[in-house]
C-alpha cells in the first residue's frame, strides 16, 4: 500500500518547485458551495497535503489566513489551527497564544515528534490520528500550551 508521503514523492519527482494558484470566481459565491467543515489549517502546503481536508495558510500567521479565507467567501466551520512543532519559536508561541485566547481549536503536538507533518509521514506516523489526539480548546489548550512551551 502506498503511503501519502510516497505519493507526494512520486508527484514531486523531477520537479524543483511546487506552485499552487487559486483563482477567485467573478460574482457572489453560493454559500452552499463555500462551506469548509472541520478544516485543518497548516502553515505550509506540504504539511497540508499530509491529511485529508486541510488547507495551507503559507506562513505562521494562521489567524490572518483564516480572515483572508473568510474574506474570499469561504465559511469555515470548526477550523483547527496547526502550527509546526516548534515550542521555542517566538512567532509561533505568540500566534498560538492569541488563537487560544480567542477560543480557536488548536493542535499542540507532542514534543517528541518532528517539526513538520510531512516529516512525520516520512517516519510512518499517522498524522491524522495524532491531530485528533492533540487538538485542544479553551482551558485545556492553555494547559497543554504551557506544558509544551517549557
Amino acid at each position: 500500500m502506498a503511503t501519502p508521503g510516497g505519493r507526494l514523492q512520486q508527484l514531486l519527482e523531477g520537479h524543483r518547485s511546487l506552485e499552487l494558484a487559486f483563482e477567485q470566481e467573478d460574482g457572489p459565491r453560493d454559500e452552499g458551495e463555500a462551506f469548509l467543515v472541520d478544516v485543518d489549517g497548516f502553515e505550509g502546503p506540504l504539511d497540508a497535503l499530509c491529511v485529508p481536508n486541510a488547507i495551507a495558510m503559507c506562513g505562521a500567521d494562521l489567524m490572518t489566513g483564516l480572515d483572508r479565507t473568510r474574506d474570499a467567501g469561504y465559511i469555515l466551520t470548526s477550523p483547527v489551527l496547526v502550527w509546526d512543532n516548534e515550542p521555542r519559536s517566538s512567532p509561533i508561541l505568540q500566534h498560538l497564544a492569541r488563537a487560544i485566547t480567542q477560543g480557536h481549536r488548536v493542535v499542540i503536538w507532542p514534543r517528541h515528534l518532528p517539526k513538520d507533518a510531512n516529516e512525520m509521514v516520512a517516519q510512518g506516523i499517522d498524522v491524522a490520528k495524532v491531530l485528533a489526539a492533540s487538538t485542544f480548546q479553551g482551558l485545556r489548550a492553555q494547559l497543554e500550551f504551557h506544558r509544551w512551551r517549557v
